[in-house]
């Protein structure tokens, strides 16, 4: 055989070879998913996926399609030409949904995988407002305050189950709200069951104090420490409303100033999921900190751990009483 045909016939074979690789048999057209890590997202979170780093083999021409999203809960977008998935959360959905991601190789074989993805609950905008009607003789109720104007009638209240007690949630700004209920269209009543009072223009009201639900929080879940000096400590990350998620580069934990090298932030749940093994005798602080990918950070969670060997007993403790010894106007 001539050069000239043993380069067709090497050209032949390379044919074949690519053939077969890429067949439903083959390395090329048999595509496989390696486990993609389940994901936690924030109500409108956002998130994107590269599928290309978890999809081995399938050709050049693979094509990939999604099952199990919808837009009331997580709904998922592939870019057919970079194989990104955006997945994106509904703005009232919180809870876990698994959603199916398939690749047809060139050859037609498919694979799938499926990822698990839990949507957390933000902090709400939602002032929630309770009045007990039950036992008074009662058929409307209205929440009056500095957010609308005094109006006896812009923001009724509700009995939907019919149990006697009325409640509405009102969007509130971060600050300080005066209000009263309006009770059957002209009895202006304080919340009894707030505390908080605060006067304007000669009129003594409730108050509600609303914090800035775009800042992240930092939740303490739980806390156990046994006399070894082994503790467990649980602390969630709830996001802000807006829904941007945890910048995890400021995720840190310090105890006694000094920073822990593994948090214990497990990025799923949301939660520090924190486990020492061997504190010291004595007392010792935890701080949490954590700022949102908005730039919002959270107020730092310290969590103070004491460490005794021998159990305390409330008996050994030194208790002081103080008594009134006299009254300012003597009444």
């Amino acid at each position: 055989m001539n050069r000239w045909g043993n380069v067709i016939a090497w050209m032949g074979g390379m044919a074949l070879l690519l053939a077969f690789l890429s067949g439903p048999g083959g390395c090329g057209g048999t595509p496989r998913w390696e486990e993609i890590p389940p994901l936690g997202l924030s109500q409108k979170g956002v998130a994107e996926i590269d599928l290309d780093a978890y999809l081995r083999g399938g050709g050049s021409g693979v094509a990939l399609a999604a099952t199990g999203d919808s837009p009331g809960t997580v709904a998922a977008a592939i870019d057919e030409r970079t194989h990104v998935a955006t997945l994106t959360a509904a703005a009232t959905f919180a809870g876990e949904v698994t959603i199916t991601f398939t690749a047809e190789g060139t050859g037609g074989a498919t694979a799938s995988t499926d990822l698990r993805v839990k949507v957390h609950p933000n902090v709400s905008c939602l002032a929630e407002f309770r009045y007990d009607a039950r036992g008074e003789n009662v058929t409307q109720i209205s929440v009056a305050g500095e957010f609308n104007g005094w109006s006896p009638t812009a923001d009724p209240m509700r009995d939907d189950d019919g149990d006697g007690v009325y409640t509405a949630a009102i969007e509130l700004p971060a600050g300080y709200h005066q209000y009263k209920f309006v009770v059957n269209g002209s009895d202006w009543r304080l919340d009894p069951e707030n505390p908080y009072r605060a006067w304007s223009g000669g009129f003594l009201n409730s108050e509600w104090a609303m914090p800035d639900c775009n800042r992240p929080r930092l939740l303490l879940r739980s806390l156990s420490v046994d006399p070894a000096g082994r503790v467990e400590v649980v602390v969630h990350y709830q996001d802000g409303a807006d829904g941007k998620g945890p910048d995890e580069e400021s995720l840190t934990v310090t105890e006694g100033g000094r920073p822990l090298r593994d948090p214990g932030w497990d990025p799923f749940e949301r939660v520090f999921d924190l486990r020492l093994g061997s504190l010291s005798e004595g007392k010792h602080t935890l701080r949490f900190s954590a700022r949102s990918l908005s730039g919002r950070s959270a107020l730092d969670r310290y969590v103070p751990v004491w460490i005794e060997r021998t159990p305390f007993d409330w008996r050994d403790a030194i208790l002081y009483n103080v008594f009134t010894d006299r009254f300012l106007d003597g009444d």
